[in-house]
């Protein structure tokens, strides 16, 4: 984690980590996505729970990809992935 210093993550975990809501997760944490002080996200996401409220993976990319954020990998296990973020470049 992030020195006192720095004041800066270079990564972090939802805590709702493997909750079925992701996009509504990282939606309430705009702010900080925007600051550019999160490097890495790895997030869990269930692809048919998704599906079944009308979203998509490709919501996910979007948002993220709006705040600088771009895929490292990403691993399928059973019926959900787990993903790698990376912000492209850190602010200040």
């Amino acid at each position: 984690m992030a020195s006192p210093r720095s004041r800066r993550s270079r990564w972090t975990r939802s805590p709702a980590a493997g909750a079925p809501r992701p996009l509504e997760v990282l939606r309430g944490a705009a702010g900080a996505l925007a600051s550019g002080r999160i490097r890495d996200l790895f997030v869990e996401t269930h692809p048919g729970e998704l599906a079944e409220r009308g979203k998509s993976e490709a919501e996910l990319d979007a948002l993220l990809g709006a705040h600088g954020y771009a895929e490292v990998w990403a691993a399928r296990r059973g019926a959900e992935t787990h993903r790698h973020f990376r912000r492209a470049a850190l602010a200040g």
